[in-house]
Formats: C-alpha cells, sequence, structure tokens
C-alpha cells in the first residue's frame, strides 16, 4: 500500500493505470521493483529486447534514437506519469525502439515483461490504457511532421515551446520554466541549434521570454504566436 500511495500523489495523472480499481492498482503496483538513478543513466537501450516495462515516477529522462554516424536524435522528453517499454505488452515483444536516458534524479517502477503481461491479461483495462499512449505519441509525431512541411522554422520553434511549457512546464512567479538546451529545443522543432538562439534573442527582446544556462522562461505565450 506504501508504492500505491507514493504513486497517487504525483503530480501528473498516470495514463497507464487510469480507470483501474483501487484494489487492483495495489496488485499491479506490487509486482513492479523501484528503482531510483542520477542523471545520465540509460535505462532503455534501443534494439535490445523489450524485457521490462517503466513507468517515471520522479524526475526527467530524454527519449532519442542514435544515428548511424552516432548522433543523437530526440523523440520526446518523459515527465512522471509516463510509461516506455510497452512493447513488453505484446505475445512476442518487439524490441525498444529507442533509448531513454535519465537528465536528473529520478525514481521509477519496472515490470518484468511476462508479469506484465500476465497483469495486462487479467485486467484489460491496462492493455486499453497502453494503446491510447501508443496512438498519443504516434499523434505527437505526426504532428511534428506535418509541421515540419507546412510551418517555417520559427513556428516550429514557436510550437515546441508551447508545447514543452504544457507538458513539462514548471509555473514559476513571472511565467512558465521550461528545461531545455538549445540542441533539444532544435530537435523538438527540427531547426539548427544557431537558429534557436537567433529565435530566442528576438523573443527576449519582444519580452516574450527570456533564456537562462539550460532554461526558458515563458513569459507572453502569445507574442510566440503572434511572431
Amino acid at each position: 500500500m506504501h508504492k500505491t500511495h507514493k504513486l497517487l500523489t504525483l503530480s501528473r495523472p498516470t495514463e497507464f493505470v487510469s480507470g483501474v480499481g483501487k484494489d487492483q492498482l495495489s496488485e499491479i503496483l506490487d509486482a513492479a521493483h523501484p528503482r531510483k538513478s542520477g542523471a545520465g543513466k540509460v535505462i532503455m537501450r534501443e534494439g535490445a529486447r523489450a524485457a521490462h516495462l517503466f513507468l517515471l515516477k520522479s524526475g526527467r529522462a530524454r527519449f532519442y534514437r542514435l544515428t548511424r554516424s552516432g548522433g543523437e536524435v530526440l523523440l520526446s522528453f518523459l515527465r512522471p506519469g509516463d510509461v516506455f517499454g510497452l512493447g513488453t505488452l505484446l505475445d512476442h515483444p518487439a524490441r525498444y525502439i529507442g533509448t531513454v536516458e535519465t537528465t536528473g534524479d529520478s525514481e521509477y517502477l519496472v515490470w518484468e515483461d511476462i508479469r506484465i503481461r500476465r497483469l495486462a491479461q487479467k485486467y484489460p483495462r491496462l492493455a486499453q490504457n497502453a494503446l491510447g499512449i501508443v496512438l498519443r505519441y504516434l499523434a505527437a509525431h505526426f504532428d511534428r511532421l506535418f509541421d515540419l512541411v507546412t510551418c517555417t522554422a520559427a513556428e516550429r520553434l514557436a510550437r515546441a515551446l508551447l508545447h514543452l511549457s504544457k507538458e513539462t512546464g514548471v509555473v514559476v512567479p513571472n511565467g512558465v520554466e521550461i528545461t531545455a538546451t538549445n540542441e533539444e529545443l532544435g530537435a523538438q522543432a527540427n531547426v539548427s541549434p544557431f537558429t534557436v538562439s537567433r529565435s530566442l534573442n528576438r523573443w527576449t527582446r519582444t519580452g516574450a521570454l527570456h533564456k537562462s544556462r539550460g532554461k526558458v522562461f515563458i513569459h507572453s505565450p502569445e507574442k510566440l504566436i503572434d511572431d
């Protein structure tokens, strides 16, 4: 019951167990192993067999893929409540399609593939929730592809900033704080770090935001849209 209490007090909803009854939730959480790690810990690696399902309880992580030359392509940031490794729910688990690495002190839950599959069979709501999560991720990546074709670089960056402010932003007295480097913002918007720097400087002059090391503070979102 101790695990259940800690999960239910997450600052954000946990879609994977949405609609699951209290007793069922306790059983599901008891089947997981709690883990902690600092920044820079790879907890899921692209290409490896999907042997575990993960749920981020606290902290922050990034999900990326490697290019043939060894570079990284950021796919998304992960926040508390997000799950990854959903291929474990298949009877013949797929391989992980990307790598997840923590970017700060983090806590997460880990289920072995056999145990989580049995739970999903016992409680079909888990499988339904997993499908909803996959479709949401797919829609987000379709949106990025659509933006790449139809929007300017500045428009893509503005949309990326607004998306991050909604998904991972922290409300502060003068706006919303986002933790992201120019390289990470560029990967999210499909623009170069130079374009990110130039656009952020312009928006700083208009009062829309200001930037400090590894952080962006958005003051007037409407100025990003009207730019």
